[in-house]
């Protein structure tokens, strides 16, 4: 079994610029095993920070399945198989996105 992804660890001197920030979005999708042609295919699509992801997928307030995300990546990159490490990073970094809007908006 591959080892867990680290711990969320977004450096946040708001809440706004971590929900806005490219680099923290690329660092957290690269961090959960994502490979660069989907980082680069969710930057091509304008879903480049965790504040669009938030609301690209699924709703806030709604968990990621396996069929959304898979479904999301079809609509970008109609040939590209997932594998179960990128299924399971991109709903652990739509959650992420969804927790951080939350956070910012108390």
């Amino acid at each position: 079994m591959a080892a867990s992804a680290p711990a969320v660890r977004v450096e946040m001197a708001s809440s706004t610029s971590a929900t806005d920030s490219v680099a923290t979005f690329k660092k957290r999708a690269t961090a959960l095993g994502i490979a660069a042609d989907l980082i680069t295919a969710f930057d091509n699509a304008g879903v480049a920070t965790l504040g669009a992801l938030a609301f690209a997928v699924v709703p806030p307030g709604t968990s990621a399945t396996d069929t959304n995300v898979r479904d999301f990546v079809r609509g970008l990159l109609p040939a590209r198989a997932l594998t179960l490490q990128e299924v399971v990073g991109l709903k652990r970094l739509v959650f992420e996105s969804h927790t951080i809007l939350v956070v910012q908006l108390k």
